[in-house]
């Protein structure tokens, strides 16, 4: 990917729902568990 790529503008939101960025070593599961939601 280039230096100057930009990601997509979202259209709409997702109401309730959340985007979590989790470092390359990190467990879902985990960070979830921890946050005390069901991932999906």
């Amino acid at each position: 990917m280039s230096a100057d790529a930009s990601a997509p503008v979202l259209s709409q939101s997702a109401s309730g729902r959340y985007v979590v960025v989790l470092n390359d070593d990190a467990d879902p599961r985990s960070v979830a568990a921890i946050a005390g939601v069901r991932p999906r």
